[in-house]
């Protein structure tokens, strides 16, 4: 039995009280939220404020347009702690929250270097001085770059 098409499409929202937070990269975060009615009216038609917090310290505060359902943060700090809160400005201009998302941690720039344990060395690219592919074996040598390009010759 088919499936109409006009029943097998996904709701574009699905009016929940969701906010969340993904971490894209380093320096990039990607929030996504949904808001049920009830919500909307509590914001009295107000526009939606989405605000960054980095460590329970406010970082940027956005005025969304309306239907806006996500929003990129870029250039956010490697190795922080964020959440944000989605919410309007009510009298005075005090924000009140309608949403708190889950907090993420974005990563470091570079991989942690994992500590040697004493009496470990570790293996310089060419310590006999001849290069990295003549200190290998003849069976190493078929998984390196110089045997596939064609320009590894066994002497």
């Amino acid at each position: 039995m088919e499936i109409p098409l006009e029943i097998a499409k996904l709701p574009e929202v699905y009016r929940e009280n969701v906010l969340r937070l993904m971490v894209q990269g380093p320096r990039v975060i990607y929030a996504y939220w949904d808001l049920s009615p009830g919500h909307l009216r509590a914001a009295g038609g107000k526009p939606l404020v989405l605000c960054l917090y980095e460590n329970s310290r406010l970082v940027r505060k956005i005025i969304l347009s309306p239907f806006t359902l996500s929003w990129y943060f870029r250039g956010v700090e490697p190795g922080s702690s964020y959440r944000c809160e989605l919410g309007y400005e009510g009298e005075g201009g005090v924000f009140l929250p309608l949403l708190r998302s889950n907090p993420v941690n974005t990563p470091d720039l570079a991989p942690a270097e994992e500590p040697r344990r004493e009496g470990e060395f570790a293996a310089e690219p060419g310590a006999s001085g001849r290069g990295r592919e003549e200190d290998l074996k003849t069976g190493e040598v078929i998984g390196t770059m110089a045997f596939y390009m064609g320009i590894y010759r066994e002497e």
